[in-house]
């Protein structure tokens, strides 16, 4: 940790955490806030959007949290603006050199700052992130651990068909966001996106081999990813993948394969895919080690 402890006392942030917020349950909210809060690395600004200004409730617990800490700042966006939007104004107002990624309902761990940042001052990679934890509403009740690559060229290999970060938990170089021009605008799939978009920029990706965050799924999480709309969706973004290069046809063509799996069977046979993808994969990856 000695590489970046004598920026500590620096007059800006090292770190700036985003974080928009619409219609979360106001419980989940402040256990979001407070896990950031309760870092062990503790030179950060929290920008916090509430990305729905009608919502008077979330309003009032952020401007207390916004008065009792100094490090917050609260923006309230005049009119819904979406998940990218929100994030990339956000990223706009940060002073700090890295950009840390939060949702509004999970759950950091408090060395998380700590872990990622030693790793991004190690020049090792540009962009950082973790496995997680996945809980339905009880935090201490873990449903299963998504573990990504750790390694750049692992990395590129497992994005070609599935995100090969877990979002929540990604600590990237401010200068990315410059370069690339942030998140683009998609229904679902923006955080692929931007990641696919990092790599053909030439940026190194890294993924810390623990878990630093607590992923809420809630109730219905197989549904929200099943039907028409959702797989139109994906079209859409892995067609983009084409495009950019990053996909060849055949990839496509498997892509497009899985997704109609996935997203057009019956809830039980999708439930059912989802534990022998993953099962699959954690076989791999155990047998590699």
């Amino acid at each position: 940790m000695e590489k970046f402890s004598s920026r500590f006392n620096a007059t800006k942030p090292i770190i700036s955490c985003i974080m928009s917020c619409y219609s979360e349950i106001p419980e989940h909210l402040c256990m979001a806030i407070e896990s950031i809060l309760n870092q062990t690395y503790q030179n950060f600004e929290f920008l916090i959007a509430l990305d729905n200004p009608d919502n008077k409730e979330l309003l009032k617990i952020l401007r207390v949290y916004e008065e009792k800490d100094k490090r917050i700042k609260v923006f309230v966006n005049p009119k819904n603006l979406g998940r990218s939007q929100s994030r990339n104004n956000l990223i706009k107002k940060a002073q700090g050199d890295y950009i840390a990624i939060m949702d509004a309902d999970d759950i950091a761990y408090p060395d998380r700052f700590e872990v990622e940042v030693a790793v991004l001052e190690e020049g090792i990679c540009d962009i950082v992130g973790s496995w997680i934890e996945e809980f339905d509403d009880n935090p201490e009740v873990i449903v299963s651990i998504r573990k990504v690559p750790e390694k750049h060229d692992d990395i590129v290999r497992f994005a070609k068909y599935r995100s090969p970060v877990n979002h929540p938990t990604l600590m990237f170089r401010k200068q990315i966001f410059d370069k690339i021009g942030g998140y683009a605008n998609y229904d679902m799939g923006e955080d692929y996106h931007f990641v696919i978009r990092v790599i053909k920029n030439g940026y190194r990706l890294y993924n810390i081999q623990k878990v630093l965050c607590k992923f809420r799924r809630g109730e219905g999480f197989i549904n929200r990813r099943r039907g028409l709309k959702i797989f139109s969706q994906e079209i859409r973004l892995y067609s983009e993948f084409y495009r950019m290069g990053f996909l060849n046809f055949y990839q496509l063509a498997i892509n497009v394969a899985i997704r109609a799996v996935l997203r057009l069977s019956p809830r039980a046979f999708t439930s059912l895919l989802y534990r022998i993808i993953r099962k699959i994969y954690l076989f791999r990856k155990q047998k590699c080690t």
